[in-house]
């Protein structure tokens, strides 16, 4: 697990969480991953029952799964939550895409270009990490630089499951880096010249491409279906009520 220090003001639980969650999302902890508070505790310095507190919210968050009598467990990928992290994604850019393509900074546009240059060089270098940072800075710096810096607010908290599929497919789900900084060359293109149908066709081919793909090359981090873990809760559940009755 890779550490992160810890911001001023942050609680130990809000400390331990953010950790967990970035290990989650930049797939260092990957789909299935047994998690172990004590481990966490002692990798952090830090007691047990904030690193505990912090499980409970990712478990509610639904990028942990608490199964009784087996354990803690980075959960794995639901095709549910994909699409509709997306979803939210497709919405809420596509009208900040509308806007950018009618009144842009110049400021905004300077701060676009300097993200793609850093883009082809973390490219050229090989620096996947920072990469997946730009990729997601640069969608970013398009809300910034039309006044719309709260909606990648919104954007970003609530399409972390896309992001880290999203994470997967770069890393080897069949399209590679090159291809998300040429199509970012190509948003950046179309709002300069104020071209809003282009820009908008752009970002749903860069939006869009077949989750399937990814579980075909990773199946064992994808559920099999929704129902999976709620029948195993269910059966935990049932089975010793069951084998007491006989």
């Amino acid at each position: 697990m890779e550490f992160l220090h810890r911001l001023g003001g942050e609680s130990s639980r809000e400390w331990a969480m953010r950790v967990v969650l970035q290990n989650i999302i930049h797939l260092v902890l990957p789909p299935g991953t047994p998690l172990s508070d004590k481990e966490i505790a002692s990798f952090l310095s830090l007691s047990r029952t904030p690193v505990r507190e912090a499980l409970v919210l990712l478990e509610e968050m639904r990028f942990v799964d608490v199964y009784p009598q087996k354990g803690t467990f980075v959960s794995l990928l639901d095709v549910d939550d994909i699409e509709e992290g997306r979803y939210i994604r497709k919405c809420l850019e596509s009208d900040t895409f509308i806007q950018a393509c009618r009144s842009f900074s110049a400021d905004g546009a300077i701060a676009l270009e300097a993200n793609l240059k850093m883009q082809q060089n973390a490219l050229d270098t090989g620096d996947r990490k920072r990469f997946l940072f730009l990729d997601q800075d640069f969608h970013r710096l398009i809300c910034s630089g039309c006044g719309r810096e709260r909606v990648w607010s919104v954007i970003s908290k609530n399409s972390l499951h896309f992001f880290r599929v999203r994470r997967l497919k770069i890393k080897g789900g069949g399209v590679g880096q090159g291809y998300f900084h040429e199509q970012h060359g190509e948003l950046l293109d179309a709002i300069l010249a104020h071209e809003t149908d282009r820009a908008l066709d752009i970002l749903n081919r860069h939006l869009t491409w077949d989750v399937e793909t990814v579980r075909a090359s990773y199946p064992d981090y994808f559920t099999r279906d929704s129902m999976s873990k709620k029948m195993y809760m269910f059966m935990s559940e049932v089975a010793p009520v069951v084998a007491g009755a006989m």
